[in-house]
């Protein structure tokens, strides 16, 4: 981890109204954690199933858009 980013780790650790703090890799691995090892992986499933459904409904946001803004797919009365 970069200097800035351990240093930004102490210091949201370190504040009083945060409870824990928790980094995740691009496929929900936990990298750095302030919590103990049962709640670290239990938030880190959470936070992974979150951020794969958000994942899941912007591609299909997307694909709507793009299908509905789309001049040759685009219906007229």
């Amino acid at each position: 981890m970069t200097s800035e980013l351990e240093e930004k780790f102490q210091e949201l650790s370190s504040t009083k109204t945060v409870r824990g703090v928790l980094i995740l890799n691009a496929e929900g691995a936990p990298v750095k954690s302030s919590l103990d090892a049962k709640t670290t992986e239990s938030y880190s499933a959470m936070m992974h199933e979150i951020v794969a459904t958000a994942r899941r409904l912007f591609q299909v946001s997307l694909m709507s858009f793009l299908v509905n803004s789309s001049p040759a797919v685009r219906m007229s009365p």
